[in-house]
Formats: structure tokens, C-alpha cells, sequence
């Protein structure tokens, strides 16, 4: 007769991972929310970890480290988010998105370089462009970021314009796009 393999229940408290995970994920959760500068994430994290750290070596209470650290987490979490968010330029083409600059309802002109070598379908083409610069309404603008293109290919003779193109890696494009088969980043 086969036994069966016994698997002992873990306690949630004996799972301290979890506890730093979602007092990571709440640092992040607040910071978005709440925003503030950079510094006002980083100095309470290098006070923090120092004050851990000392705690730890004078070997003090456990509870008190464990405090520590789940408020280090925290804060940690919200000095990723504004790291990430003072990272992302204001020139960015998200940020022109997201501040109403460029709509996807206007067509947009993208002036760029190619990041990788264009990926090839049955009825479409897949283009990562560097952006430099951008365009609608007349509106001209510089812009950083990559935006990711799709053209489709409707018929043969659109296949044999874009191989006279011969874009590969590097290739410097100017694209119309009028509808909206892109992705920004």
C-alpha cells in the first residue's frame, strides 16, 4: 500500500517574506498616492537601515528590528516609485501623452532611430523607434522615449514598398502615424 507523502501547515508568521512584500507594496501604493521629492524617501531609508544595522550588531531586540525593517521596506517601496518617477523626463512621450499634448486621436509624426531590427508578420511590421522628436497639428516638439509601431502590410505592393525601404537596425525613420498601433515606453 502507498503512504502518503505528510506536509507540515506552515504558520503565516512564520513566513517573514510576506510581511516585507506587502510593506513593500504598500511603500509603493502610498508614494503614488502621496507624492513626494526623492529625498523625502531616501534619508528616512539610510536613518532606517543604519538604525537596523546598529541594532543588529548591538544584538537588541528582535521585535524592535523586525519594526524596523517593516518600516524600512516600506519606505524603500516609496523611494522606488519616486526614483522611478523622477527618472521619467518631462519630455518623455508617455508624459506628452499624459498631459494632453499628444492625443491618440490626432495622427503623430515620430522622428527617430530604429532599436532593434524590424520584426516581420504575416500582414504587419513591428517597429521600435528611439523617438528624438514629435509631431501633430503642426506642433513640433522634442521628445525622448521608444514607441512602439505597428504597420500593416495590405496588400502586396505595400510589402514591396517596405522592402525598398530596407530599414534594418539604426535606420533613422520618419513616420505618419495616423491610427493608433503603438505602444509607448
Amino acid at each position: 500500500m502507498p503512504r502518503r507523502l505528510s506536509f507540515t501547515r506552515l504558520s503565516l508568521f512564520q513566513q517573514p517574506l510576506v510581511f516585507i512584500a506587502a510593506s513593500f507594496i504598500l511603500g509603493l501604493l502610498f508614494a503614488a498616492r502621496f507624492r513626494f521629492s526623492i529625498h523625502v524617501w531616501m534619508i528616512p531609508s539610510i536613518t532606517l537601515w543604519l538604525t537596523a544595522l546598529v541594532c543588529l550588531l548591538m544584538k537588541r531586540g528582535g521585535r524592535v528590528v523586525t519594526c524596523l525593517l517593516l518600516i524600512l521596506s516600506f519606505v524603500c517601496g516609496g523611494a522606488l516609485w519616486a526614483l522611478n518617477e523622477a527618472g521619467v523626463g518631462e519630455d518623455r512621450v508617455r508624459r506628452l501623452f499624459d498631459r494632453g499634448e499628444l492625443t491618440v486621436e490626432e495622427p503623430v509624426e515620430v522622428w527617430g532611430t530604429l532599436n532593434d531590427a524590424p520584426e516581420l508578420a504575416p500582414d504587419r511590421i513591428y517597429l521600435s523607434v528611439a523617438v528624438e522628436k514629435v509631431a501633430t497639428l503642426g506642433k513640433e516638439r522634442a521628445a525622448t522615449g521608444v514607441a512602439q509601431l505597428v504597420t500593416p502590410l495590405k496588400d502586396d505592393q505595400s510589402r514591396d514598398e517596405y522592402d525598398q525601404l530596407s530599414l534594418d537596425y539604426g535606420s533613422r525613420v520618419r513616420i505618419l502615424q495616423s491610427e493608433r498601433p503603438y505602444r509607448l515606453s
